[in-house]
């Protein structure tokens, strides 16, 4: 999967309403900061749905309302009711 640039932030979105290259599903997904400075999303069965250069953009995440973000070593966990996501960088 080719990566492209985004110019935005991420937005954690249901994934019937995904109609960007910066929208991603919210519940499953896990994006993988690696060395090479892409960054790939992950589906829930470990799928991959997106491939983006890293940037600065890519680093802010908008998450909905009522969601608890928690951080251990290298990963990033978004929480929003029993829900999870998480954004690991290697």
């Amino acid at each position: 999967m080719k990566p492209v640039l985004l110019t935005h932030e991420i937005m954690l979105v249901a994934a019937d309403e995904q109609t960007k290259d910066y929208e991603i599903p919210p519940y499953g997904s896990v994006m993988l900061f690696s060395v090479d400075g892409i960054v790939r999303v992950f589906d829930e069965e470990g799928t991959q749905t997106a491939a983006f250069y890293d940037s600065n953009a890519l680093r802010i995440t908008q998450v909905p309302n009522g969601a608890m973000v928690s951080t251990e070593e290298y990963v990033t966990t978004i929480t929003r009711g029993g829900n999870t996501n998480s954004h690991q960088n290697s």
